[in-house]
């Protein structure tokens, strides 16, 4: 789930043709982003290469925050592109 602490490499959420590059929690900080700047900058760049260059200028990163039952709240990170709703092969057969 969102926010648990795992990365989802590529899931797909195929009702919105949005594609899951990665996604955490502050809390978890298991692959949080360093914050130094250069550090930051290459961990960045390295996310990205996950996006398939076809899709790049669809890529969003969002910044939330992320509750507890406590009231607690974290920052969340989550990086995803948007994508074709349909692969190549199946275009045709929705048209006609």
């Amino acid at each position: 789930m969102y926010g648990s602490g795992k990365r989802f490499a590529g899931r797909r959420t195929e009702a919105m043709g949005k594609v899951v590059v990665y996604t955490m929690n502050r809390y978890s900080s298991v692959d949080w982003p360093p914050e130094n700047a250069l550090e930051f900058m290459a961990w960045m760049q390295g996310k990205l290469a996950l996006i398939p260059a076809e899709f790049m200028d669809k890529a969003v990163v969002e910044i939330d925050s992320e509750g507890s039952s406590d009231e607690r709240h974290w920052s969340k990170l989550t990086i995803s592109y948007s994508a074709e709703r349909f692969p190549d092969n199946q275009a045709g057969s929705r048209n006609g």
